[in-house]
């Protein structure tokens, strides 16, 4: 959905935006007798692509919403198993990416005046695996939950809240959700 949101909003913005804008300032700042004509123009492009920016935001805000009160209702209606935090395996992986940010004429003259440095930006990664097993009704249920927060706030955050909830779906017990809101 969210990638279908992306799509629309840049096709909205490249047929009608764009152009309107264009229309517009080049209606305004010309002296032609068609200067009216191309600020209509522009301005015929401008009010649709308000209106479809508007209908646009309150779908996501209502979509938003909609999938809130999803969450809370399956919060309600599902098992609610009480975890300890202190049972959790959480496996860290961080490296750092360098990324290049000037390799034209600027890159070229921070080479020859010695700020090399200034052509690469470094980039922390971190991708934590948080694992735990719990026994429900004589089975074991394994859970896995991926964290892109740094390590070591992970930890403090952890040691802070010693418990938390896992929500089991009545029907699909594949169907989890491990309440981890505490961590931001």
């Amino acid at each position: 959905m969210k990638k279908k949101l992306i799509l629309i909003l840049v096709s909205i913005i490249t047929f009608l935006g764009i152009p309107g804008v264009i229309c517009f300032f080049v209606g305004l700042n010309s002296n032609g007798s068609g200067r009216f004509i191309v600020l209509t123009v522009g301005i015929c492009l401008l009010i649709p692509f308000f209106i479809m920016l508007c209908i646009l935001f309150i779908a996501a805000n209502r979509k938003k919403k909609t999938d809130q009160k999803e969450h809370e209702k399956f919060k309600q209606e599902a098992f609610k198993v009480k975890v300890n935090i202190e049972d959790f395996t959480i496996k860290h992986n961080s490296w750092t990416d360098e990324t290049i940010v000037e390799s034209g004429q600027i890159g070229g003259f921070n080479q020859m005046s010695g700020n090399a440095d200034k052509n690469i930006k470094y980039v922390t990664q971190n991708q934590n695996l948080v694992c735990f097993r719990i026994s429900l009704e004589g089975k074991i249920i394994e859970h896995q939950v991926y964290l892109n927060k740094d390590p070591k706030a992970i930890e403090m955050l952890i040691i802070m809240q010693k418990e938390t909830y896992l929500y089991i779906d009545k029907v699909d017990t594949n169907k989890k959700y491990l309440d981890l809101e505490f961590l931001g």
